[in-house]
C-alpha cells in the first residue's frame, strides 16, 4: 500500500449500509458455509472483523488528506448518513456543515 497524500480526499456517499458494509465478505456463494450451521457467536465475530476493517479503510481514506476532507451523505426516508460521519465529527480538525437548515436552497425538477 503506498503512502500518498493529496490536497483534498471526497468520500461521497458515505451512507448507513454503504460504508461501513457489515456484509460478510468470502466467496460469491458462500460455498464453505453449506456443511456448517455457524453459531450465533461465530456470525458476530465475522460481523466484527469486518466493521473493523471498514472503520481502518475510513480511517486510512481521511488521514489520506493534507488540507480537506469532504464527506458526503443524505438523509431521508430510505438513507440515513453512516455513523462514520458522526465519528468524523468528533475530530477537531474536522470542520462539518448541514443542509438541514438549507430550506433556501430547496430544488425540484417540477416545472
Amino acid at each position: 500500500m503506498t503512502s500518498d497524500e493529496f490536497d483534498v480526499v471526497v468520500a461521497a456517499s458515505v451512507q448507513e449500509g454503504r460504508w461501513p458494509n457489515l456484509r460478510p465478505r468470502g466467496s460469491l456463494l458462500h460455498a464453505p458455509l453449506l456443511n456448517h450451521t455457524p453459531v450465533d457467536a461465530e456470525v458476530i465475530d465475522a460481523r466484527k472483523q469486518v466493521l473493523d476493517d471498514e472503520l481502518r479503510m475510513f480511517a486510512l481514506t481521511i488521514t489520506r488528506a493534507r488540507k480537506h476532507v469532504i464527506l458526503s451523505a443524505t438523509a431521508g426516508n430510505d438513507d440515513a448518513p453512516s455513523p462514520f460521519i458522526r465519528l468524523a465529527q468528533g475530530i477537531d480538525e474536522i470542520h462539518t456543515s448541514s443542509a438541514e437548515n438549507a430550506d433556501q436552497y430547496q430544488l425540484s425538477l417540477r416545472a
